[in-house]
């Protein structure tokens, strides 16, 4: 609810967006008893948060 309240008032970040809308699928899928689909949900989230760092940092002129 917390997370939820951020992105009313506009105060979430990106990566809470994320994670509010990931948790939602999961709870969805969970109750369609699909839970194969939150493990591939998740593998999918996490390989593009590591190639949005990837990009970040390249970004950052480091």
């Amino acid at each position: 609810m917390e997370k939820r309240e951020s992105i009313q008032r506009r105060e979430a970040t990106l990566l809470d967006l994320r994670s509010y809308l990931f948790s939602r699928q999961c709870t969805l899928l969970l109750f369609l008893q699909r839970p194969w689909e939150v493990a591939q949900r998740a593998l999918e989230l996490l390989h593009n948060c590591v190639q949005e760092l990837k990009l970040l940092e390249s970004m950052g002129g480091n």
